[in-house]
């Protein structure tokens, strides 16, 4: 059961418990307030100060929070507790949480494509013949969805005075510098401006300013809780004192420059606070939501260890219980939603969203099924950020699924490359560019075209056309024209080299099956020409091919499936592919033959080690492929110890098998392959297959999987590469 969930179920048991009854009395005490600071998951210590005042009967009137310390504040003055608190930062997926892209799997198939071939992951918009650069920044959109849904039950509180316990939440304008206390409006949108960390999550706009991390302003609110009304303020210091050791390198410098400042706005505050707890939680980073549990329990040390100082606040369990009943009341129960509508979207027309939107009016709000559907709609690739919020209706509440469409689209530019070296004078080089307009019609047409340059040549635009807003069935009309080498080896020496240049047009007719798979049937016409760029080619190689002009033409079946979590490294998923193409006379091909290639592989992962295996296997029908159409294998990732494509049949089959463990953010680890290529069917069986090895140290960097590998295989064959950009 998912945390969001998990709480909902809590609140909802202990709103149903009955609260003693006690009778109302004046109880001459002190007004008490706490003043949060932030420190990213340093503020898990919040929650363990909560524990303890509650254990301790200290009644909280008033809170106030900066960053961190107003997402746990703002929580807990809507009602969420601190147990609720607790489970939710210990078992929330936190490095998932920092992310905006939904979980591969989940993407639309047409974007898992572009996952795959651009694997830089930089995308422009382009708007008038220039770059646009987009934000850069994290919207925190998963963030926020977790807000939202936790606060659900005073989404319709204006005035943060009327929320079960009084709240602000403090944020900094990032135009004037100045501190901006936050009163009221939608406390979700407010804690999220709060934690608006500078060069981690985008700016927030609202009440015509543009908010970020209050860090920067004022980083433990005293001044805002005694203005609430408290007598007696306690603030939590999370201690991110100045660095005493020397600072050199930029981030040090950047993390030196950030304490400064947050020091500076934090020592009158703390000066001016009746009690200061400082948790020790200084040794842990902002990000470091792993030690979560661990700062928890230290806040509730740090408290313990004042139990003297904060017993002086405390009151009768009964006189305690009737000061919390507003916060420990609260209804948390799952409305039932009247209605569903989107809203935000110019570009993607509705009926497109709307049909990846499981929520229907008259049934009870799903987290985790909204959260799905908030995926899908993202995973469409058009949004900047796709949220929500309830709105009261006639009929009841009703569900708005808020968008807002990425500013530099809808035209986007991506780049890629891939450069693999075996260290002998064997290189591979490839750099391709991509423009893509996107949205073309209200079906979402798109026309993509791809410039490959490097040691292949190509370029490739397609029309891609949905028939429905569904977007299942489509029509693919596309150009192709490039240059690619045929080399060929005798005793593992390169003695010639092939040009075989290609245009062909083609029509595809296909199906998308959800997010996972793709299924195409096309006819396809075009022309060959081959030409001898170096070398001395086999002679029985020249006569089988006809140099100057080689019509093509034939039936073409595609089957595909990606289930992976990662393009680059996949820990966990499988993928799958099924190719035919059928070369007909009766088209107007010169050469008349069926070629067929299927292959599958399968990742699993169990703890910091994933164990793969995949099965690869290619053939035709008579044994009667033209030379330029032949399956190759050999280089990088393919019989890593033979040279680029070396081994080259009319059939061939792989089985691969190999494991790698994470190791420091690197991947260490190989696999051993067995398999050939085969000129005919009858020279197909097992004592021909060739054994090889492949032993490779990778790491996933943002220009791509960076690999150092160590290929052998029989006779000995050997080579060292060193491959970035290129996927096994």
């Amino acid at each position: 059961m998912r945390p969001v969930k998990v709480l909902f179920s809590i609140g909802v048991l202990a709103a149903s418990m009955s609260m003693p009854s006690v009778a109302s009395e004046t109880v001459d005490r002190p007004k008490i307030g706490l003043a949060l600071a932030g420190g990213g998951a340093k503020g898990g210590a919040h929650v363990g100060v909560l524990k303890m005042l509650e254990e301790l009967n200290v009644p909280v009137d008033y809170i106030a929070g900066t960053s961190m310390g107003s997402i746990i504040g703002g929580l807990y003055a809507s009602g969420v507790t601190s147990e609720e608190l607790e489970i939710l930062l210990t078992t929330i997926d936190w490095e998932n949480l920092m992310r905006d892209n939904p979980p591969r799997r989940d993407l639309a198939f047409r974007r898992k494509e572009d996952d795959a071939r651009y694997l830089l992951n930089l995308e422009f918009g382009l708007r008038d013949g220039r770059l646009v650069w987009p934000t850069g920044l994290i919207d925190g959109q998963k963030l926020f969805f977790m807000l939202q849904s936790l606060t659900l039950q005073v989404a319709d509180v204006d005035d943060f005075d009327e929320l079960p316990l009084p709240f602000r939440a403090v944020a900094t304008d990032v135009n004037t510098g100045e501190g901006v206390v936050l009163d009221h409006g939608n406390v979700a949108t407010a804690m999220r401006a709060s934690m608006a960390i500078p060069s981690v999550f985008s700016a927030v706009e609202l009440d015509g300013r543009l908010l970020v991390d209050g860090g920067l302003s004022n980083n433990v609110p005293v001044d805002v809780v005694r203005a609430m009304g408290a007598d007696i303020v306690i603030a939590v210091d999370l201690g991110a004192p100045l660095s005493s050791r020397e600072v050199g390198s930029f981030l040090d410098i950047y993390r030196q420059t950030m304490r400064m400042l947050t020091r500076r706005n934090m020592e009158p505050q703390l000066e001016d606070a009746d009690l200061v707890l400082v948790p020790k939680v200084s040794v842990f980073g902002t990000l470091e939501f792993g030690a979560i549990h661990e700062i928890v329990n230290r806040g509730f040390e740090e408290a313990q260890s004042r139990r003297g100082e904060l017993e002086a606040y405390s009151v009768s369990p009964e006189i305690y219980e009737q000061l919390m009943a507003k916060h420990r009341q609260v209804d948390k129960t799952v409305p039932e939603i009247a209605s569903v509508r989107v809203e935000g979207n110019e570009r993607v027309d509705s009926r497109i969203i709307e049909n990846r939107l499981r929520a229907r009016g008259g049934e009870a709000l799903d987290f985790d099924g909204l959260a799905a559907d908030l995926g899908r709609v993202y995973g469409l690739g058009d949004f900047k950020s796709v949220d929500f919020y309830l709105e009261e209706t006639a009929e009841g509440p009703g569900l708005v699924v808020r968008t807002e469409e990425k500013p530099w689209g809808p035209k986007y530019v991506h780049f890629g490359f891939s450069v693999t070296s075996d260290l002998d004078g064997g290189t591979d080089l490839g750099v391709l560019s991509n423009l893509t307009l996107t949205r073309l019609n209200a079906r979402g047409a798109e026309l993509r075209t791809d410039l490959l340059l490097g040691s292949d040549r190509n370029v490739f635009s397609e029309f891609y056309q949905p028939w429905d807003f569904d977007g299942q069935w489509f029509v693919a009309p596309s150009l192709e024209f490039g240059q690619r080498r045929l080399d060929f080896f005798a005793d593992g020496r390169q003695v010639g080299e092939l040009s075989v240049r290609q245009s062909t047009a083609a029509l595809d007719i296909g199906y998308q099956a959800s997010k996972y798979a793709e299924v195409r049937l096309g006819v396809e016409r075009g022309r060959a020409s081959v030409n001898v760029e170096s070398g001395e080619i086999p002679a029985d190689i020249l006569d089988s091919l006809d140099l100057d002009s080689i019509d093509l033409a034939g039936l073409v079946f595609e089957a595909r499936s990606d289930r992976l979590d990662s393009v680059s490294i996949p820990r966990d998923g499988s993928r799958s592919a099924l190719y035919a193409f059928l070369s007909q006379e009766g088209l107007g091909a010169d050469d008349e033959y069926e070629k067929f290639e299927v292959s599958a592989a399968e990742f699993d992962s169990f703890g910091r080690n994933t164990l793969f295996g995949s099965l690869s296997a290619g053939w035709s029908s008579d044994g009667n492929l033209p030379e330029y159409e032949n399956f190759r294998l050999g280089g990088f990732g393919s019989f890593s110890g033979f040279a680029n494509e070396e081994l080259r049949g009319q059939y061939f089959g792989v089985l691969r098998l190999g494991l790698y463990r994470e190791v420091g953010g690197f991947y260490v680890g190989g696999f051993v392959e067995g398999g050939n290529v085969w000129q005919t069917r009858d020279e197909v069986d097992f004592d021909s297959l060739i054994l090889a090895t492949t032993l490779l140290i990778g790491k996933d960097t943002a220009l791509g999987p960076l690999y150092v590998g160590f290929g052998q295989a029989e006779e000995g064959k050997n080579k060292v590469y060193l491959a970035l950009g290129k996927l096994l």
